[in-house]
């Protein structure tokens, strides 16, 4: 706490963190006991509400909620063997249709975050965007905006198969295989030990292979927040660009 020349009280930056967060939990305590069966918790934009009264900014407020979703959870048998996702999906609605020029701004606001070549095409209320590359062993990105019955959908995928193959292949099978061989068999052979023979090259191979599953999932956890960053700035512009339902657009808007 902080105070000034004429004894007003003023709260820092924690404090007011603290604050707003005491506040929303009374807010959601007091919301859930007067509407009995109603969810608790707050939506976004009664954060965004929140965080205007408060002087924050609700681009970063809707940022910050868009990074909270993002995970590497692994579904699958596969991906729980890599350590993560090799495919990273997001999806924001907005109210709203996009016009000829807004499609464009959102397209600029895309190439601009990313800072990487893709190929646009936009057919009808559809734009899509795609992205392939060999950075990281091999990666494409999706993007999809379709306007239309009053929303804007936009969806952001990402496809990391190839570059789960090149960790796991390169570390696990390069690594792990040829320094477990190449150390563990001679080693054998010298202490004519068939147990360090055979037990050399498999602990090698699961010590390459635990480094390729945390380096990937420390992989996968970046681009998510890419993703999620990408995803947050395609929605505020989408949000200001819209034409809101009901209002009709100028012709070429």
């Amino acid at each position: 706490m902080t105070g000034d020349s004429e004894g007003v009280r003023r709260y820092g930056e924690e404090e007011v963190a603290r604050i707003l967060k005491r506040a929303t939990e009374i807010r959601s305590r007091s919301t859930s006991l007067s509407r009995p069966g109603e969810q608790e918790g707050l939506t976004l934009r009664e954060l965004e509400e929140i965080a205007a009264e408060a002087g924050i900014d609700v681009a970063h407020v809707r940022r910050a909620a868009v990074e909270l979703d993002v995970g590497v959870d692994a579904h699958g048998f596969g991906e729980r063997f890599v350590g993560a996702p090799w495919t990273l999906r997001r999806e924001a609605v907005i109210e709203g249709e996009l016009g000829e020029d807004a499609f464009q701004a959102v397209l600029s606001a895309l190439q601009v975050e990313l800072s990487e070549p893709g190929f646009p095409s936009l057919l009808g209320r559809t734009l899509n965007w795609k992205n392939e590359t060999q950075k990281g062993g091999g990666r494409s990105t999706m993007v999809t905006v379709t306007s239309r019955a009053g929303r804007t959908t936009i969806r952001v995928e990402e496809n990391l198969q190839q570059v789960a193959g090149g960790f796991h292949g390169g570390i696990t099978v390069g690594g792990g295989v040829g320094i477990g061989l190449g150390l563990g068999l001679p080693v054998g052979i010298a202490q004519a030990s068939v147990l360090l023979g055979v037990g050399l090259p498999l602990a090698g191979v699961a010590l390459a292979y635990a480094v390729a599953r945390t380096t990937y999932r420390s992989y996968v956890g970046r681009r998510s927040r890419v993703v999620a960053r990408l995803l947050a700035r395609l929605v505020e512009v989408a949000e200001k660009e819209a034409t809101p339902p009901g209002e009709t657009r100028p012709p070429g808007g």
